[in-house]
């Protein structure tokens, strides 16, 4: 963002400040159909859509939504047509025949004459379109001039018959605009659909896909996947051999894409330092090269049609692992963030930042694979609701972070701290998992696991601390309503009223077993957690509102008195 000559703010050196906030803030702001009004109602909207980049347009398609964009499809320019039906039409290497009907006849409700006048320009599509659902025959001068039942004619030369009743209404159309643009090339057109190959044409088709989209990111799903190929963080102590070459001047006339990059999380620390970055070269540089990730990404994830949910996602994994790697390089530092910014590739980075992720999700299936809980048969719902989600995440081939937002669910690692808590909670709960091994070799594991068998790791521990507590040699043995009073009384010792703080056992608790493990801070951090969870549960419970049923910490056998 820089200082036009006119003294208005520009982005990517095409659209007015003021008319890219639509773009910018009113994305994730608006609904669909008010960002349409607020672009319809702009004095200047024909030129605000045209001077959008492709990947712009594409984006604020998706917000409105395909069947309510026909008036900024009607303003848009032939490229971003173009790059719409790249997207929208393919199935791998196939055309998918009712996409490119729904979609030409999109484009027909739009502006018929444009989309015939385009479809001119682009003949291999209408050939292949027409050649797939039409027949045709010549007029046979010896013959009556009427057409034959269920054919056609607009020139009483050629006559033409629709295979598919559903599509007709949109040939029809399609055909009838094409004759108005130019009768001698709709002639040559229908003329020419008899002789038509259609596999060859889609393969011309595709080839030509496969140019346009490679200029812009979308490279085969092989190539596209080295992406997620870790980099070791040691790289960016090196040159990157891509930035090798001293780029030339910024070209004015490129359209650099704003929406991708200014969806990315406001918080993160990549989009920090983009705030600090004020050379207009330089921003338009990362907001090109953050566009082209974007499509590489979407490739990668072999997604066909993505929405606009979907894209905003992949913009702020992008986000996220960039700024991983420059917090994780520089301690946080800015000014030498801008600096390996300034000097590296954001596909290097991003790989570098994903690689923390991956190095994370390895050491934690090693760990998985000879655990106590797992050897034992549980499931990660043993670990409880608040750690087994965050440890599901990492299982995944793709690491995902837990928020602990139910409506958000999982998501990729944005920030270097959820990479650092995730592990510290892994090595917590693999110093946990290997107390409850030893524990267990003088308990009844399996009784319980017999009883519950979703169990959590909770009653295991208490229970067992309770015994160690009450000097009872029966591991993870419940005790009975007498001797939960008494250890709770033993706790309370000095406390004659709730809440019950309990705060002089709380270091027993964490001492205890951290002496049956190597200890570490993570594992201290996750015992003095454990704690607070316990006394918050119980704080407020007086001894005769001791009830086994609703005691998650505890084993209490109520019947057994």
């Amino acid at each position: 963002m820089v200082d036009a000559s006119d003294g208005t703010k520009r982005v990517a050196g095409v659209i007015p400040f003021a008319q890219a906030e639509i773009l910018r803030r009113d994305m994730n702001r608006l609904s669909g159909g008010q960002l349409l009004k607020r672009i319809i109602d702009d004095k200047n909207s024909r030129q605000l859509i045209q001077g959008l980049a492709i990947q712009d347009f594409y984006w604020i398609m998706k917000k409105i939504g395909e069947e309510d964009a026909l008036p900024i499809l009607a303003m848009s320019s032939l490229e971003q047509w173009q790059y719409v039906m790249d997207l929208e039409i393919w199935e791998r290497d196939r055309m998918d025949e009712d996409k490119t009907a729904q979609w030409l006849k999109r484009l027909v409700e739009a502006d018929s004459q444009k989309t015939a006048a385009w479809l001119i320009t682009e003949e291999y599509l209408i050939y292949h379109f027409l050649a797939t659902q039409v027949e045709t025959e010549a007029r046979n001068f010896d013959d009556e001039d009427a057409p034959k039942e269920g054919y056609f004619t607009l020139d009483g030369l050629f006559f033409i018959k629709v295979k598919d009743e559903g599509k007709r209404e949109l040939i029809e159309e399609l055909l009838h605009a094409l004759y108005a643009v130019d009768p001698t090339v709709y002639g040559s057109i229908v003329m020419g659909i008899a002789g038509a190959v259609p596999a060859e044409i889609e393969e011309e088709l595709y080839r030509l896909r496969n140019v346009r989209l490679a200029e812009q990111g979308f490279l085969s799903f092989e190539e596209a996947l080295i992406l997620y190929a870790p980099l070791d963080p040691s790289v960016l102590l090196k040159p990157d051999p891509a930035l090798s070459v001293e780029p030339g001047p910024f070209d004015e006339g490129v359209k650099t894409p704003v929406i991708p990059l200014f969806h990315s999380p406001s918080d993160t620390f990549f989009t920090h330092l983009l705030g600090r970055i004020n050379e207009k070269d330089k921003l338009e540089r990362i907001g090109l090269e953050f566009a082209g990730l974007v499509n590489r990404i979407m490739a990668a994830d072999g997604m066909k049609t993505p929405d606009y949910e979907t894209l905003a996602a992949i913009s702020r994994r992008l986000s996220g692992y960039v700024g991983i790697a420059l917090e994780k390089a520089t301690a946080g530092k800015e000014d030498r963030a801008l600096a390996i910014l300034s000097g590296h590739t954001l596909e290097r980075l991003f790989r570098v930042g994903f690689g923390y992720a991956v190095d994370l999700r390895g050491k934690f299936m090693r760990w998985l694979s000879g655990s106590w809980f797992r050897r034992r048969g549980f499931t990660m719902t043993f670990w409880g609701d608040r750690w087994a989600p965050v440890l599901t995440g990492l299982m995944q081939q793709r690491p995902r972070y837990w928020s602990g937002d139910e409506s958000a669910a999982y998501r990729d690692f944005e920030r270097a701290a959820e990479i650092d808590n995730a592990d510290m909670l892994f090595q917590g709960i693999a110093g946990l998992d290997g107390i409850l091994e030893k524990i267990a070799r003088e308990s009844r594991v399996e009784e319980i696991k017999a009883i519950d068998p979703e169990a959590t790791f909770l009653p295991f521990l208490f229970t067992f601390w309770a015994n160690v507590i009450l000097d009872k040699d029966h591991g993870f043995v419940g005790l009975n309503p007498v001797e939960a009073r008494r250890f709770f009384s033993v706790l309370r010792s000095g406390e004659n009223a709730p809440p019950y703080r309990m705060e002089k056992y709380r270091r027993t608790f964490i001492e205890e077993f951290s002496r049956l493990t190597p200890s570490s801070p993570a594992l201290e951090d996750l015992l003095g957690d454990l704690w607070r969870e316990f006394r918050e549960e119980y704080e407020s419970i007086g001894p005769d509102d001791l009830h086994g049923r609703f005691s998650r910490h505890i084993i209490i056998d109520d019947e057994n008195s």
